[in-house]
């Protein structure tokens, strides 16, 4: 469930950022009118940060170390997209890039279709990255405590009457 609402998250944010916010720049740069790219600019926002509230609440909730990494790693990956590809598959000062053509090209595709002005991808990546670390942290936690023979959580703990 987690992993599924990351995919539609960061693919809805994606066509979201990089298509309906650069159409609304664009509107409203040609009218001069800042409320085309203000109101879809706010809708935006709520959405991104809806999308790390609730990525972050589904990962926590399935309580699995490899949604963690998983995360963390798909995370970090977003979150460092922009330095990869302007670091590794970019032509700098005539000095050729280090990723082979086609890892580079398909690099900087993948970043070109998921930026845009709200910068979301990035936001709810980065979010996937610190929610996945601290899935990774409980788990490593959870394991020590139960080795020390206490309840893990104090959640967990049955309420009785």
């Amino acid at each position: 469930m987690a992993l599924g609402a990351a995919l539609v998250a960061l693919v809805f944010l994606a066509w979201f950022d990089s298509d309906v916010m650069t159409a609304a720049q664009q509107r409203a740069a040609a009218t001069f009118s800042s409320s085309d790219w203000l109101l879809p600019s706010a809708v935006g926002t709520l959405v991104a940060t809806g999308a790390v509230l609730l990525l972050g609440v589904l990962a926590w909730r399935s309580r699995s170390a490899w949604v963690g990494v998983i995360y963390a790693v798909v995370g970090g990956f977003i979150v460092l997209l922009p330095w990869i590809v302007w670091s590794f598959a970019s032509y700098v000062n005539d000095v050729p890039p280090v990723l082979p053509e086609p890892i580079g090209g398909a690099v900087s595709t993948l970043w070109g279709e998921t930026f845009g002005p709200l910068n979301a991808v990035t936001i709810v990546g980065a979010g996937m990255t610190v929610t996945g670390v601290a899935l990774i942290v409980r788990r490593w936690r959870d394991r020590a405590v139960a080795g020390a023979g206490r309840v893990a959580d104090a959640a967990e703990q049955p309420v009785g009457p």
